[in-house]
């Protein structure tokens, strides 16, 4: 009985050391969480300043494009900030030269990697606050790429 029992406890020993053996360490901070590599293994580009790409970000309600909004983007993030900072931001605004263009928040200057971009805003025709916010990529392949989107708002139920 007792080396039954023996048995079982070495086995559940093994199983966790050989678990914690293979995962890969995983150093935080308080803005990201960073993986560190084995030797010899080039590390993940990471979204931020200094590329050729650029977004143009278009903030919808609804169907109707909210030009009352600020727009803010996160480098090398796919989820909302957990302290709320972002690392720039813009006014979505409309052409001057034709005002039939949508309301446009521009970000350039991007290097390929992971971007969480949020919108918070006032939607004039239905007179109620909106927000809202997505991860973006820029794959190595569109370094040179300007990506255009719609970043769909909802109504924000407490302001």
């Amino acid at each position: 009985m007792k080396s039954a029992l023996l048995s079982r406890y070495l086995l559940l020993l093994a199983t966790v050391i050989l678990v914690g053996a293979g995962c890969k360490k995983i150093k935080r901070t308080e803005n990201s969480v960073t993986v560190t590599t084995k030797g010899g293994e080039t590390p993940k580009s990471t979204g931020g300043k200094g590329g050729n790409a650029s977004f143009e970000i278009t903030p919808n309600h609804n169907g109707i494009d909210i030009d009352s909004c600020m727009v803010y983007i996160k480098y090398d993030a796919s989820v909302v900030p957990i302290n709320g900072q972002y690392d720039d931001s813009t006014w979505a605004v409309r052409n001057e030269k034709d005002k039939t263009q949508p309301p446009v928040a521009k970000f350039s200057g991007l290097k390929p990697g992971n971007y969480y971009i949020y919108g918070k805003g006032w939607d004039i025709i239905r007179s109620v606050h909106v927000h809202g916010g997505l991860p973006f990529i820029i794959i190595q392949d569109n370094v040179n790429t300007n990506h255009i989107y719609n970043l769909p708002l909802m109504e924000t139920e407490h302001e």
